[in-house]
């Protein structure tokens, strides 16, 4: 009896799957039948062609039937079923999509039965998204939230993601929007519009800092950062040369004494913003700055016996040095100043400079002014409401800065916008305020602030939301 044999025949360009089956076989010469499936699913492209070679054995030759979803498989000019001795094989041409399914194969001889089940996937392109495209948010600021079901035939594979396309309704060509969206929602939204004007604010030798006006619009999604470019002379290659989160920036490593150009580029989920750039080119160097003292005015009285304090904001790079003199004489330094009265004039002086910047007389006989902004009025509230207007009121401040309040200015916004707009072009004398420049079904909120000799001062707490629309009845 030999338990081993040597398979001849094989060369070492065959590339196929091949079953090999021993049976044994006594005087009675039967063995139950068997069904062997390679696998447990198939896939093809559709409109392509497959066949799936299935081994079976048994003896005597087993009857072999083959079924669909549980039902007795048609045969067609495309499906057809091929039976050898040693092999089942199903043919079908020009896969279709309603070809996918459980096969079922079973093999029957008079030792018993035998049965398999194998999955026939066709791939296919998916069938559209179910339901209609459903607008989920809107917003003014450029974005839409769409919303969709998944599609009720995702042609035999998982859906990897969807392509969103856009149409203005004056055009008819479609421009793509996303083909990376992975979910069955959306927010379609655009890059941000440049940043406003750029500014200096401060230059040395080694660096530059730069701040600018926030964009307008973010584009519709949340201003993820700026980067600040650079451009060195005699190049014509810009260079990111820092990024950053706040509407200002240093550029640090600068070579002294060259000069450099820069702009500043928004960027949020969608892509960056039209850079901005800087109006003129910046020579890395230390800068200096004339100096000057900031007065709001130059006559300033007390009451005898009273204190008086004036402080005055001195600028000036290098920072300067400060003197006080009274009447063209250095002003001495004591527990206080008797003869008080007189000409003051303060100097400020750097290396480059000698300026005098301001002279001024105390009288010692009536209260003049102080120079301190206002604090901020109360929270401003609608007294009248409808859809073509607003009347907004306000309680004057608690603390008026020492100086009688002659005027207010109001802002105001709308719900879903970011960017608070002045209402007044010059100060409101009263405290309340007719505002005509609504849209009709709009919410808006308001805040206020005060304006005395020495300025505007703080903004109010913000008012509550207000529907633009008329009362009932009207």
């Amino acid at each position: 009896m030999r338990l081993n044999h040597h398979a001849s025949a094989l060369t070492q360009s065959t590339h196929r799957l091949l079953w090999l089956i021993v049976t044994a076989i006594n005087d009675k010469g039967k063995s139950d039948p068997k069904v062997l499936a390679a696998f447990s699913s198939y896939s093809v492209h559709v409109g392509k062609d497959m066949n799936i070679d299935i081994p079976i054995f048994g003896r005597p030759k087993p009857a072999v039937t083959w079924t669909k979803d549980g039902a007795p498989l048609k045969f067609t000019t495309r499906v057809n079923i091929l039976n050898t001795p040693a092999h089942t094989t199903l043919s079908i041409k020009e896969a279709a999509g309603d070809d996918g399914g459980m096969y079922g194969i079973n093999v029957t001889n008079s030792a018993g039965k035998k049965d398999t089940t194998v999955e026939i996937i066709v791939l296919d392109k998916p069938g559209p998204p179910s339901g209609p495209v459903k607008f989920d948010e809107i917003t003014t600021q450029s974005s839409v939230t769409l919303v969709w079901d998944a599609p009720l035939i995702d042609g035999g594979s998982k859906i990897k993601n969807y392509v969103i396309d856009k149409r203005e309704s004056t055009r008819k060509a479609y421009a793509n929007v996303s083909t990376k969206c992975t979910k069955t929602t959306f927010k379609a939204s655009e890059v941000p519009l440049p940043v406003g004007k750029v500014f200096l604010t401060d230059v040395t030798k080694a660096t530059v800092s730069l701040a600018w006006e926030k964009p307008q619009h973010d584009g519709g999604s949340r201003i993820g950062g700026y980067l600040i470019e650079m451009l060195p002379k005699g190049t014509d290659k810009w260079g990111v040369a820092t990024n950053t989160k706040t509407c200002d920036g240093t550029v640090k490593g600068l070579t002294a004494g060259a000069e450099y150009l820069f702009r500043v580029i928004a960027f949020n989920e969608k892509g960056k913003s039209e850079p901005k750039a800087l109006a003129a080119p910046v020579i890395a160097s230390d800068m200096t700055m004339e100096p000057s003292i900031k007065m709001q005015f130059n006559t300033y009285s007390v009451l005898a016996g009273k204190d008086l304090k004036l402080e005055f904001p001195v600028l000036g790079r290098p920072k300067p040095k400060v003197t006080w003199s009274k009447d063209g004489q250095a002003l001495k330094v004591t527990s206080r100043v008797n003869e008080d009265f007189g000409k003051y004039s303060i100097t400020a002086t750097t290396t480059f400079v000698l300026w005098l910047v301001a002279l001024f007389e105390d009288t010692l006989t009536y209260l003049l002014c102080f120079a301190v902004i206002p604090g901020p009025p109360s929270t401003p509230w609608v007294s009248y409401v409808s859809r073509e207007s607003l009347t907004v009121c306000w309680n004057e401040p608690v603390n008026d800065g020492g100086n009688p309040v002659f005027g207010y200015h109001l802002q105001m916004k709308e719900r879903s916008s970011i960017l608070w707009q002045k209402v007044n072009k010059t100060a409101i004398p009263a405290n309340q305020w007719r505002v005509t420049n609504i849209c009709p079904g709009l919410i808006y909120e308001f805040k206020v602030a005060a304006e005395n000799a020495a300025g505007i001062g703080k903004l109010s707490k913000t008012s509550e939301e207000v529907l633009a629309i008329d009362a009932c009845g009207k």
